[in-house]
């Protein structure tokens, strides 16, 4: 009976010390994993940011040219109302001219 009694308390302390070294593998692997995980998040927010910059820039880019082109539209219609102002100013002083003259003629 004592070899017996001594034999389960071997085998106990056997399986204390298999959990124990369970649960420090258990604890070693959680540890590993965490920083593994936190290295690819820093990673991907790494290239995120990268992407998010590029986008940001791509679009700066985009509404300066969109703004140039917008000025360049604007003078262009500026410069076509001058030019048919100036084709028409002659043809309205004429007529504004004979219009006058046929009043102070009556």
């Amino acid at each position: 009976m004592e070899d017996l009694t001594g034999e389960i308390i071997r085998l106990d302390q056997e399986i204390q010390k298999l959990l124990n070294e369970c649960d420090q593998k258990y604890r070693s692997i959680i540890k590993e994993a965490e920083e593994k995980h936190s290295k690819i998040m820093d990673h991907y927010l790494k290239l995120l940011n990268q992407k998010k910059t590029e986008m940001e820039e791509k679009f700066r880019q985009e509404l300066k040219m969109y703004a140039q082109n917008s000025k360049k539209e604007a003078d262009r219609q500026i410069e076509k109302l001058k030019k048919s102002f100036e084709e028409k100013k002659d043809s309205l002083t004429y007529e504004l001219f004979n219009t006058l003259k046929k009043e102070i003629c009556r």
